[in-house]
């Protein structure tokens, strides 16, 4: 009986290797890799204007605008803000030594002294509004000044920068 045994087996697998369905052995595949990108996305803007006014005689802060920084990029980045003038607006009349001391207001960060460039490094994505800083600059009044200046337009350009490090 065992040997029948060993033989019927041996003959199911035999049939069972045959009865592949003949489809089976004609197959074909195809296959496609999907792939999008999206571009990286690192920007600065401003409803500042080119040249904005301040008050250095009825007030002691001047909002300038806002700041909205956007950037879908992962990694370090980097807001810098630096003053021509290291954080003072100078007389325009050429012989005028005078200077006006300011402070910088960036956001909820207030009384930033600009004699040096202000770096400040975040390492988020933003939301798809962006980040928003409004700006402005302190200063005393001319009349609350220890020594007040003389009578002259007086300048500063600040300048706001982000890198991705």
């Amino acid at each position: 009986m065992r040997g029948k045994t060993k033989y019927l087996l041996l003959g199911l697998a035999l049939i069972g290797a045959f009865c592949v369905p003949v489809n089976a052995l004609a197959q074909e595949t195809i296959s496609v890799n999907l792939r999008g990108m999206i571009p990286k996305i690192f920007s600065i803007t401003s409803n500042m204007n080119e040249t904005e006014s301040v008050d250095l005689v009825g007030s002691d802060i001047t909002v300038l605008g806002k700041v909205v920084v956007f950037s879908n990029v992962m990694g370090t980045w980097t807001i810098s803000v630096k003053s021509t003038n290291g954080g003072q607006m100078v007389g325009a009349t050429p012989g005028n030594t005078d200077v006006y001391p300011y402070l910088l207001n960036f956001g909820t960060i207030e009384g930033i002294n600009l004699s040096e460039v202000y770096r400040m490094s975040l390492s988020v994505t933003t939301p798809k509004a962006g980040l928003e800083y409004p700006i402005s600059v302190s200063y005393e009044k001319n009349d609350d000044l220890s020594v007040p200046v003389y009578s002259d337009d007086y300048w500063d350009t600040i300048t706001i920068t982000i890198a991705i490090a």
